[in-house]
């Protein structure tokens, strides 16, 4: 039986996936200047702190009970429409 390049054992693709991968990878690496790898990181770095607040129930809560209210009105308005 004869396999092409794509329908080979799937062990081979996946190491060569990876190996592909770390090419990619060393070479973007070598090719990306370090202020903009620092630029990266610190915008990284600050999107944490945001999702950390988020997560810790700073924003908590926000919206919701304007939704409320409007889906309360909402379905009072169907019941009149409905019943009437």
């Amino acid at each position: 039986m004869e396999y092409g390049l794509l329908t080979t054992k799937p062990t081979w693709l996946l190491r060569n996936i990876g190996a592909f991968e770390h090419f990619v990878v060393s070479y973007a690496k070598k090719v990306i200047p370090q202020s903009v790898r620092d630029k990266y990181n610190e915008l990284r770095a600050s999107w944490k702190d945001e999702d950390h607040a988020h997560a810790s129930g700073d924003r908590a809560g926000w919206g919701v009970e304007e939704a409320e209210e409007r889906n309360k009105s909402q379905a009072s308005m169907s019941e009149t429409i409905l019943y009437t």
